[in-house]
C-alpha cells in the first residue's frame, strides 16, 4: 500500500466535503455549505401536544438542537361539541 499523504478538515455546521485523491499526487474536491450554516440556535420547546386548532413552531432559518416530537392525544382527553341542544364527550 502506497501513502501518498494526509487529507485534514473540520466542518463547522451541516456541510458536505467530497474529494479524490490520484496517484499522481492531485486532489480534487468540491465543498457543498447549505444557506443557513451558522443559523441561530431555536430555543423553544421540542415537545407538543396535539390540539384542535393548527400548530405551527417558529423555526424558520434556525438550527434545532433535536428532532421536534408531537405527542399522542393523551387517552383521557375527550373531545366535547355543542351542536345547540346536545352535549357530546367523544
Amino acid at each position: 500500500m502506497h501513502v501518498y499523504g494526509n487529507i485534514t478538515a473540520t466542518l463547522s455546521s451541516i456541510g458536505t466535503l467530497t474529494g479524490a485523491l490520484s496517484s499522481t499526487g492531485e486532489l480534487s474536491a468540491s465543498l457543498t455549505i447549505p444557506s443557513v450554516a451558522n443559523a441561530p440556535r431555536y430555543d423553544g420547546d421540542y415537545t407538543f401536544t396535539p390540539t384542535q386548532a393548527e400548530q405551527t413552531i417558529p423555526i424558520k432559518d434556525l438550527m434545532a438542537r433535536q428532532d421536534i416530537t408531537i405527542e399522542a392525544i393523551p387517552s383521557n382527553y375527550g373531545l366535547i361539541t355543542w351542536n345547540g341542544s346536545t352535549i357530546t364527550v367523544s
